[in-house]
């Protein structure tokens, strides 16, 4: 056995439709935040672990930065506190403050 990454960023294939930089989007059970755009089939960088600035929030949603739980709703591709439903109903990460900035925290623990 040997290490073969450290799971803060990953190359994937990128799924149907491809993907686009900075756009979050579910492959199976794991959130990627991609780090490039590609075409379908391609290999990209994404990330999986981290704390990010400037992700989509569902309007309306207005959370305290206090580590609330996060939650991802993949046919609108944006963060929400609200738990969907089925498959989507596993909180992603946390809305935190982090130097002094809302942020997310994404652990990348399925």
């Amino acid at each position: 056995m040997r290490l073969l990454a450290t799971n803060e960023n990953l190359t994937l294939t990128a799924p149907s439709g491809g993907v686009q930089y900075g756009v979050p989007l579910k492959m199976g059970v794991v959130l990627v935040i991609p780090a490039m755009t590609v075409t379908e089939g391609q290999p990209f960088t994404g990330e999986v672990q981290g704390v990010f600035v400037g992700f989509p929030l569902k309007d309306g949603d207005t959370p305290n930065y206090a580590g609330e739980y996060a939650y991802f709703d993949s046919a609108a591709s944006e963060f929400t506190l609200t738990k969907p439903t089925t498959p989507d109903d596993k909180p992603v990460g946390a809305f935190i403050t982090e130097h002094e900035k809302q942020a997310l925290y994404v652990p990348g623990i399925l």
